[in-house]
């Protein structure tokens, strides 16, 4: 079993700990979408992915295959984006930082719109989660409206572009550990 809920909180610790730090403001006006990194536009088209799955497989009374396209997306979000974005976060603040700022503003609407996706399976830790977020609109995670996939963020091209490039990352850690070659060492 995949453990899904370790890495979930890490991302909102990994959030919250740098936002902080940073003093970022999640009211601060939004980098518009399409003038964010690839990185950026990809996690967001995702978690479109994963609202539409949701809404269907909720629909259907599927809430296992909804846990399973979580998990997945969970796995992406924390392995991925993060452990690929950390250096944009960990950058020295700067007023004019717009790169820093689209990489914060992805990763709070992420974190936001997915403690409502995962609310109805996983209710009190999307509570905490959403709680700590959330700057405005309903008290609690269980009275917001549940999401909808936003059409203009769902780009299913780049997310086949990624998967693929994911699946190729996947093959050459797989030769390397098979050649017993460390990741970090150079080939």
């Amino acid at each position: 079993r995949r453990q899904v809920l370790i890495p979930l909180w890490n991302s909102y610790a990994f959030f919250v700990n740098y936002a902080r730090l940073d003093d970022f403001d999640p009211r601060a006006p939004l980098i518009p979408v399409a003038e964010r990194p690839e990185i950026d536009r990809w996690i967001l088209s995702n978690l479109q992915a994963l609202a539409a799955t949701a809404n269907r497989e909720f629909a259907e009374f599927n809430a296992q295959e909804v846990c399973r396209a979580a998990a997945s997306f969970i796995d992406d979000l924390s392995n991925w984006y993060i452990r690929r974005n950390r250096r944009r976060f960990w950058r020295s603040r700067d007023a004019g930082d717009r790169d820093k700022l689209a990489a914060y503003q992805t990763l709070y609407h992420t974190l936001l719109e997915l403690t409502k996706l995962l609310a109805p399976a996983v209710p009190f830790l999307t509570e905490r989660m959403y709680g700590n977020l959330r700057i405005d609109g309903p008290e609690s995670v269980h009275l917001c409206d549940y999401p909808t996939p936003d059409e203009p963020l769902l780009d299913p091209e780049l997310n086949r572009r990624m998967a693929a490039a994911q699946r190729l990352v996947g093959v050459g850690h797989k030769l390397r550990d098979d050649a017993n070659v460390r990741v970090r060492q150079p080939l």
